[in-house]
């Protein structure tokens, strides 16, 4: 639990992000489960409206979570550091491991 690997940072929308995955859970999620955290890493704040997936070698989804709320904000990075989004159950571990990293790699489309 706690242990979690980032993504390199990517730009969308002319912001800066990554991504985090905790294989073993956050603190808080539920035995199992995988937790995903969305980093904001620019100085602007933005509105925008998003949610995970991940896709199996085929192509079809496996796990997704889409916000219910029309748009989330994030704040812009200052001294008190970045502002982010965690889904503490994100997907199951062991549907990750069974149907998803059969290649090798794990893609988690944002």
């Amino acid at each position: 639990r706690g242990d979690c690997y980032e993504s390199s940072e990517f730009t969308c929308l002319g912001h800066q992000w990554t991504l985090k995955i905790f294989p073993g859970g956050d603190t808080n999620s539920d035995e199992g489960m995988v937790a995903i955290l969305l980093l904001h890493k620019s100085n602007k704040r933005i509105n925008v409206k998003f949610g995970f997936s991940i896709k199996g070698s085929d192509g079809k989804e496996t796990a997704h979570s889409h916000h219910e709320t029309e748009f989330d904000q994030f704040e812009a990075h200052n001294e008190d550091g970045y502002d982010w989004w965690l889904e503490e159950d994100f997907a199951r571990r062991s549907t990750i491991l069974d149907h998803l990293l059969m290649v090798g790699s794990l893609v988690i489309e944002v």
